[in-house]
């Protein structure tokens, strides 16, 4: 899973020199083995911190710059993210969604998420 979501990074335009570049295949992939999405993003900043040695505000900071790069004109982001929103939670979400539906195969699934993602989003920032 891993190699494909560098390749996919690498495709968006988001490069390995950055920092944020691991930072988000680690985030990534634990948004992936949470099934139930019950975490926090913030939580997971924690964690993948914790893991490199910096504190959350540092993961945070290079997800975005890294996120920032990313090529939003080009036909990957158009194949892979399908928004234009460009903050770190969506397309973390967005990008382990895609990954779990390559895996399962099916596309209906993977926008019945997308959709999903978005009214749990929307609920969280209201509340």
């Amino acid at each position: 899973m891993r190699k494909r979501l560098q390749n996919m990074l690498i495709e968006l335009g988001i490069t390995p020199n950055l920092t944020g570049f691991d930072y988000i295949c680690d985030m990534v992939e634990a948004i992936s083995e949470d099934k139930e999405r019950t975490f926090q993003i913030t939580q997971l900043y924690k964690k993948v911190g914790e893991k490199h040695g910096k504190n959350w505000s540092m993961v945070e900071r290079a997800i975005r710059h890294a996120i920032s790069k990313a090529k939003t004109d080009s036909s990957a982001w158009g194949k892979y993210i399908v928004t234009t929103d460009k903050t770190n939670s969506t397309v973390l979400y967005i990008l382990a969604m895609r990954l779990s539906e390559e895996d399962c195969g099916s596309e209906e699934w993977y926008y019945l998420r997308i959709f999903k993602l978005h009214r749990t989003h929307k609920r969280r920032v209201a509340a």
